[in-house]
């Protein structure tokens, strides 16, 4: 067996046995390992500390947890063959309670996987160097994401509950919650904060800092996206337009606009905020849009599981329906993109949501393969 192999060799098993779930023969077969690659061992009793100080989590955080390893493990390059991600993992609740104990065995053995391959990382970066410092290397933020066509969603902590619409990105200090509530948003989420005055919320993105102490609030913040939209439910928040150094407070049912740079409707920073004018300022605030004999905001319906949009161009309406569907939209017609739509989709299919604004809008489409012509 070459280095290499029993180097890959030693990870596995070692994962095994952190998880509980080596057989004698393993053991004995991770044993000789070791004793052929003795400089290995360090590493291995580093992780065999880390992971007995762990504190068994609760069901709660194990499922937040496995979907961070997962992601971590995509990006190690390993193949997380049953570990791939599933929404019903945390979305399926009799699912989750019929389940719940090989789930565990699963997230013990990836979070046994992704200790040992930081540790394997760590030794080989540091060298023979045999200090305790090569624990202050080990990452320090939790990430959760989703690919275009799922969403997920997950309790932080304190107990705030966060839903990440397709393509999003979620990232906080692995010592949340101690000092203060931060976490780093990419793409889109819905939050629902508990309250604490003396540590307040807050979200940043490239675009808006928002800050909360306890409130119901929708932030959308796709870096393709012609704008960054703060969408309040109930409670208030404050936003900071990072590029106007100005603060704004939102009260419910508002939304603050703040046009994009690569937008080609945004202007100069010097401009005017407004709350409803013909031509569109840097940042405008309006009120959120509700479809008819509908309740629910279109800002946040896609929390229930709705696509909806209210008086959009087909162009960004399409860039939803790319994220929502895993798609790509092209535009044959380019002048069917600045056409105005509005619609809601509950578990329609891709070509059921088309035919139905074929028939509303008149235009036509086809699909092919993972892309939607539009002519």
């Amino acid at each position: 067996m070459d280095k290499k192999h029993s180097e890959d060799e030693i990870w596995i098993l070692m994962a095994r046995k952190l998880a509980g779930e080596a057989t004698s023969s393993e053991l004995e077969e991770l044993a000789a390992l070791l004793r052929e690659n003795p400089e290995l061992n360090y590493a291995k009793e580093i992780m065999q500390d880390v992971w007995n100080s762990q504190v068994l989590p609760d069901r709660q955080y194990a499922e937040t947890k496995y979907k961070e390893l997962v992601l971590q493990m995509q990006e190690m390059k390993i193949d997380e063959g049953r570990f791939s991600e599933d929404n019903h993992f945390i979305n399926n609740e009799e699912e989750v309670k019929r389940n719940w104990w090989n789930r565990n065995k699963i997230w013990l053995s990836a979070a046994a996987i992704v200790i040992v391959v930081s540790a394997a990382t760590l030794w080989f970066i540091n060298g023979s160097n045999k200090t305790n410092g090569a624990l202050a290397a080990l990452p320090l933020k939790n990430e959760v994401s989703t690919k275009n066509g799922s969403k997920t969603n997950l309790v932080l902590p304190d107990g705030t509950k966060v839903w990440l619409n397709a393509g999003s990105r979620l990232t906080y200090d692995k010592n949340y919650g101690n000092n203060i509530r931060q976490v780093q948003l990419e793409g889109e989420g819905f939050f629902d904060v508990v309250h604490n005055t003396e540590k307040p919320f807050i979200i940043q993105t490239a675009t808006i800092d928002v800050k909360v102490l306890g409130t119901q609030f929708n932030v959308k913040c796709y870096p393709a996206d012609k704008t960054t939209e703060t969408s309040l439910i109930r409670g208030s928040v404050e936003v900071n337009v990072k590029s106007r150094g100005e603060k704004f407070l939102l009260r419910p049912n508002e939304k603050l606009i703040v046009y994009n740079n690569n937008s080609k409707d945004s202007k100069t920073n010097t401009a005017e905020t407004v709350q409803d004018k013909a031509e569109a300022p840097l940042v405008a605030i309006r009120q959120l849009s509700y479809q008819r004999n509908d309740n629910e905001a279109v800002e946040a319906a896609w929390v229930k599981n709705q696509l909806s949009f209210k008086d959009e161009s087909f162009g960004e309406v399409a860039k939803k329906m790319e994220r929502w569907y895993n798609v790509e939209f092209v535009f044959i017609n380019k002048a069917r993109e600045s056409m105005q739509v509005y619609g809601t989709f509950n578990n329609e299919s891709l070509q059921q949501a088309l035919q139905a604004l074929e028939f509303s809008f008149g235009f036509k489409y086809k699909i092919e393969g993972s892309k939607v012509v539009i002519f």
